[in-house]
């Protein structure tokens, strides 16, 4: 990808996932993440599709759409290193496992399941709620487990179903018009 091209990701993958973050469940109590989260789908195929500006951009949109529905700035805060790593841990998978996102396999589905949606949306979700707890949000273990699994169950079932989508049908695109990052 040209330089040209990289900007142009870069700002789309942001409008998409902010568009796509504020369509979540919007009742936020105390360190209470959405129970529906479709902008964790950008986060698991933007590192794999695009690189470095994808998992940059995928740290970037959930800061816009969470100021945009009016999250307090320490809860955005704490959430940050929790959406990098739902972003950098496909990027990571896809140079580990050396898997083609552009080729519709067995290889590129159980690497995308279990590397790019459950590895990375459990460590996120797992950063995340320390945060909350270490720093007194979240006060009981029961609490603990509690937020840990919303915050999981709000990316997984979207990243999964339509990450499958996206390398299925749009990947292919991709290649064609070489709209991809070969880092």
């Amino acid at each position: 990808m040209s330089f040209k091209q990289k900007i142009v990701a870069f700002i789309l993958l942001l409008i998409i996932g902010t568009v796509l973050g504020i369509l979540g469940d919007v009742d936020f109590t105390v360190a209470r993440p959405d129970y529906f989260w479709p902008g964790g789908v950008i986060q698991s195929v933007s590192g794999i599709f695009f690189g470095w500006t994808g998992v940059i951009a995928s740290t970037l949109f959930p800061v816009i759409s969470s100021t945009l529905r009016g999250v307090a700035p320490i809860k955005i805060f704490l959430w940050t290193f929790a959406n990098f790593m739902q972003a950098f841990i496909p990027y990571l998978t896809k140079r580990i496992f050396k898997f083609d996102p552009y080729t519709f396999n067995k290889k590129t589905i159980l690497c995308f399941i279990f590397g790019c949606v459950l590895a990375a949306d459990i460590l996120g979700a797992q950063v995340a709620v320390l945060s909350f707890f270490y720093t007194g949000e979240i006060t009981s273990k029961a609490m603990y487990w509690v937020i840990f699994i919303r915050w999981a169950m709000a990316n997984i079932p979207s990243a999964t179903v339509f990450g499958l989508l996206l390398l299925k049908f749009f990947a292919p695109a991709l290649k064609e018009c070489r709209l991809y990052d070969e880092e």
